[in-house]
């Protein structure tokens, strides 16, 4: 994210306590959210152990579906509003959110009804596919706009709460469920 790395730049220069607490913080605000995805991922794996591969394939799909479709909205948001700090605007994170929400919604809707549908599941597995693939389309976006405004903790700890659900939900719900609440809880948190 801009001006992320002139500041970890002057955190090392500071000496090697400042040097390590920056490097820490970098790999936590760059990895943390991955890892915690990705261990909550491993847990409900663990728990399905090789049970229900209808809910991998579906994440694998909607994981890289959600990443084409907000990819190129990203890059342009994430220059936005770059740009916008720069200026001294920092009223600018909430309407360039909203109006890459509503792009990415309308498009993640389409490609998700056009790529789920045809499936042979049953209609509540659907809704709750097109959903999962919706609600890791606005993650993305929200954590580009948290990053931007430098809310690295919420973020994290958004991160943080999405897999924690997630992982108490997945021996008590259907395991696509429990998901999509992890992700709708971890969207809230950096809303």
């Amino acid at each position: 994210m801009a001006g992320i790395g002139f500041r970890l730049r002057r955190l090392t220069k500071e000496g090697n306590a400042q040097a390590v607490s920056g490097y820490l913080g970098a790999a936590i605000i760059a990895c943390g959210p991955w890892l915690l995805t990705l261990f909550s991922l491993l847990w409900v794996q663990i728990a399905l152990a090789g049970q229900d591969q209808v809910f991998r394939a579906v994440l694998t799909y909607a994981y890289a579906l959600s990443l084409l479709i907000t990819s190129t909205y990203q890059n342009i948001l994430t220059r936005y509003l770059a740009d916008r700090i720069h200026e001294g605007d920092n009223l600018c994170h909430w309407p360039a959110f909203q109006a890459g929400a509503i792009w990415v919604f309308m498009i993640g809707w389409l490609v998700g009804l056009a790529t789920f549908a045809p499936l042979p599941l049953a209609i509540s597995q659907k809704v709750l596919t097109v959903l999962v693939l919706l609600l890791l389309c606005l993650n993305w976006l929200a954590m580009t706009v948290a990053a931007a405004a430098r809310a690295y903790v919420p973020l994290v700890a958004s991160y943080a709460s999405g897999a924690l659900l997630t992982c108490g939900l997945a021996p008590i719900l259907s395991h696509l469920a429990a998901f999509c609440l992890g992700q709708s809880a971890t969207l809230l948190g950096m809303l």
